[in-house]
């Protein structure tokens, strides 16, 4: 009887304890995880992936860019891997979880190809 309800206990905490961990993963920009950069607006910039559906994401916060270094403004996962997205929603859904709200959006006109969005949002207090 003890067995039992002890492994059932263990059982119940492990899972809750996974569960809470895959609730809010930390997303990164600069090896700054993005929920504690300390700033109060952020830009992304979208563009569409090479041949693909998939969403490429720059962030800038107003960071030191160096010259062929976009990894820096990449958002990436706790591994470090750039996080390549479905869609933009995905990206927008993902900032709010950081603690960002959406405030407007424009077509980059410095952009090579004229089709690159940029959107500012704004960190909730």
């Amino acid at each position: 009887m003890n067995r039992y309800f002890f492994a059932t206990l263990l059982f119940w905490l492990l899972s809750l304890l996974s569960a809470t961990a895959q609730e809010n993963p930390r997303y990164y920009v600069n090896k700054q995880a993005i929920d504690s950069l300390g700033v109060e607006y952020i830009t992304i910039h979208a563009s569409q992936q090479f041949l693909s559906d998939k969403v490429r994401v720059e962030l800038e916060y107003g960071q030191l860019n160096k010259s062929l270094a976009s990894s820096e403004t990449r958002i990436s996962d706790v591994n470090g891997r750039e996080v390549v997205f479905n869609s933009l929603l995905e990206v927008l859904n993902l900032l709010a979880r950081q603690g960002y709200e959406y405030v407007d959006s424009f077509i980059d006109p410095f952009s090579n190809d004229g089709k690159t969005l940029k959107f500012l949002l704004k960190k909730l207090k």
